[in-house]
């Protein structure tokens, strides 16, 4: 055996082999500490991978449960509502036999429709209070918007045309039309004469109708605030009516020769009664008689009013004002998310249940006959809602069922992924004890290894 004090070869084989034992005690004491066999991705590469893939199935599959169970809740929620209205409609079935006995008084029947009305209103009350998570469960899942409007009211008012006054020649009688207002001369009606004779004729005294063109008169009813205008139009035969409030009558005068043509064309453009109100106008040869034909009327300001000009309508914006509207959108079936993969769902239809739908939001017992109907109404909204019901019981049993699967795949999961990751901790004990004694024993031969280079003094001295 060689003797040297450079090289220590045994002392350092022995703190190579105690260094190799620390590490692997180190990595069993984490093992230990940690419960997990594959601490990182070194313990275990493909253990690894496969051991994420399933943690991501548990959690999904876990979580899927639990979608599961709020679909049971909210069709629970749906069931116990519909519960209270099979209730009502009873007591409604009841209320309408009662009411079919024609011993009772037409009081009586008034008491019995009292209480009618009131279980509808809150059958309503049901369907709309009645949310889970803010879907409106007896409103077919959808829910509540509320909606803004700026609205901006629209009057409509009048102008006169600038040079739409009247013909030259024609004149409105004063007596029958004092200060603009009509008079009432004629039969008893409040009325005014327009006289048309005074109209240019030319050398075959024929009238001249270019000069008509444009210009014209407006009168109103004894009732309301819009104008009806007449104005000429020289190149056609035909007439015509624009306005929404002010109404213009334009009228063709084309191929009239006299006065009273013209009348006769005015008379025939408005039928006679301007926009079916009741205001007249009527053809009396070169003139034209307009009046209200209903008795003891009175004309005043803004009505029964005569005057000079075409009458346009022109609109006018008011002050906007916001209108709040609430409405229930997204009716549909829902969609509940039972698997822990894309595309594994269950579509639920809730209902969609009412005092229309169940057929009571007009019902009457008022008299016999319609009592008798009454009790045939109730009858068909229970069959609705008894098939309601029955759907939602059938969601019910088949979400239990989906959750007893979903559990079940989740605790054999575990258990697999289990078995990859999770820490033996009796065998990893036995591997702690084992790398503990050879830490011991290694740590001795180091020591004597390290005492063995004392003999060489033994020769110095």
């Amino acid at each position: 055996m060689n003797m040297s004090v450079v090289h220590n070869m045994a002392a350092m084989n022995a703190d190579r082999m105690l260094n190799i034992t620390g590490g692997k005690k180190a990595k069993s004491t984490e093992k230990l500490s940690s419960g997990f066999r594959v601490n990182r991705a070194a313990d275990d590469a493909a253990g690894l991978a496969i051991s994420e893939k399933m943690r991501r199935q548990i959690k999904g599959l876990t979580q899927a449960s639990q979608n599961a169970q709020d679909g049971i809740s909210m069709v629970q929620i749906a069931d116990g509502a519909l519960n209270e209205i099979h209730d009502m409609l009873h007591r409604v079935n009841q209320l309408a036999v009662q009411a079919a006995n024609d011993t009772l008084s037409t009081a009586d029947r008034s008491y019995i429709q009292a209480e009618i009305d009131n279980l509808a209103d809150e059958i309503d009350g049901i369907s709309d209070r009645t949310t889970f998570n803010e879907v409106l469960v007896l409103k077919g899942g959808g829910h509540y918007e509320t909606t803004t409007q700026t609205i901006t009211p629209i009057s409509y008012q009048y102008q006169i045309a600038s040079g739409s006054n009247l013909p030259p020649g024609v004149t409105i009688d004063s007596a029958s039309a004092s200060n603009g207002y009509m008079s009432q001369n004629y039969n008893g009606h409040v009325s005014s004469t327009i006289d048309f004779s005074g109209l240019t004729k030319d050398g075959d005294g024929k009238v001249v109708l270019t000069e008509l063109d444009g210009k014209g008169f407006y009168t109103t009813c004894c009732t309301c605030n819009d104008h009806y205008s007449i104005t000429f139009d020289s190149s056609t035969e035909d007439s015509s009516v624009s306005g929404n409030h002010h109404y213009t009558y334009t009228v063709g005068t084309k191929g009239c020769e006299t006065a009273a043509d013209i009348v006769n064309r005015i008379a025939q453009a408005t039928g006679g009664q301007p926009n079916n109100h009741y205001t007249m106008m009527e053809a009396a040869g070169d003139s034209l008689r307009i009046y209200d034909w209903r008795d003891n009327m009175t004309a005043g300001p803004g009505r029964g009013t005569i005057g000079s000009g075409v009458a346009t309508e022109v609109e006018v914006p008011g002050t906007p004002y916001d209108e709040v509207t609430t409405s229930v959108v997204d009716k549909g079936d829902l969609y509940l998310q039972i698997g822990a993969e894309s595309g594994q769902g269950l579509r639920i239809l809730l209902p969609d249940v009412d005092s229309s739908m169940v057929g009571i939001s007009n019902v009457s017992v008022m008299t016999h006959l319609n009592a008798e109907r009454a009790i045939e109404t109730v009858k068909t909204g229970l069959a609705y809602v008894s098939t309601e019901r029955s759907r939602m019981g059938a969601y019910q049993n088949r979400l239990e069922h989906t959750i007893k699967n979903l559990d079940n795949v989740v605790e054999n999961t575990t258990a697999a992924e289990s078995r990859i990751r999770d820490t033996d901790m009796a065998k990893e004990m036995v591997e702690f004890s084992n790398h503990n004694i050879l830490e011991q024993a290694g740590s001795t031969m180091l020591a004597q290894a390290n005492q063995s280079n004392q003999n060489i003094l033994s020769l110095l001295s």
